[in-house]
């Protein structure tokens, strides 16, 4: 009878103990996606003050064409992205790069090798 009260006491106990380190990986990891975000919006902050500095513009390099007369919510809009690709670092910008690459060869590659219609 008392092995079993035991054996009930130190199940409990890991349990408790499992339990509170859930918790304290669940709180490491809340901290840590915080991190990222706070780091995120800091870099492209900063990657947009630059771009807009420099006159530096991702959209007239990727080919996108406002005219030659732009607008202040035009010139917003390029500072924004530009300063957001530059933020989000070399992997962000390589992966969409990727990701919409693979997308418009598959488009374009006929349903019988492996394209969609």
């Amino acid at each position: 009878m008392e092995i079993k009260r035991d054996q009930k006491v130190a199940a409990a106990t890991t349990a408790t103990t499992a339990k509170e380190a859930a918790n304290a990986q669940a709180e490491i990891d809340q901290l840590r996606a915080n991190r990222a975000a706070v780091v995120f919006g800091l870099t492209a902050a900063l990657g947009m003050a630059l771009c807009g500095y420099l006159e530096a513009d991702f959209l007239t390099t990727a080919g996108v064409d406002f005219g030659t007369q732009f607008e202040t919510r035009e010139q917003i809009l390029m500072m924004a992205i530009t300063g957001l690709v530059t933020g989000g670092g070399a992997k962000g910008l390589h992966d969409a790069i990727s990701n919409i690459s693979k997308s418009s060869t598959k488009k374009s590659t006929p349903p019988e090798t492996g394209g969609q219609t």
